[in-house]
């Protein structure tokens, strides 16, 4: 944008309508991916959500135990966040909560 701007004003009369028109390309198609773009992903994700991730192990690896020799449960699925299992694998001292 700034190449833009330098060509529009210093690059004489040959150039800065060129310049212009990519300077205008440039901010309509910006305008488009921000404000148009968008809000249709977020539109076409809440009428068509993604499904449930799988959770699946290894047949020949069992969960590992935690300290008191226990198995971990499982962390239950929410249908209405399917990006749920990112939060229960992230360790809890790096959570922003």
């Amino acid at each position: 944008m700034l190449i833009l701007g330098a060509l529009v004003v210093l690059g004489g009369d040959s150039l800065t309508g060129f310049a212009i028109a990519l300077l205008a390309g440039l901010v309509v198609g910006t305008w488009s991916s921000v404000f148009t773009a968008s809000p249709l992903l977020v539109l076409l994700e809440r009428r068509f959500p993604a499904p449930a991730p799988v959770r699946r192990l290894d047949p020949g690896r069992a969960p590992r135990p935690d300290r008191g020799g226990r198995r971990a449960p499982a962390p239950a699925v929410d249908p209405a966040d399917p990006y749920a299992f990112v939060d229960a694998a992230t360790p809890v001292s790096r959570r922003a909560d």
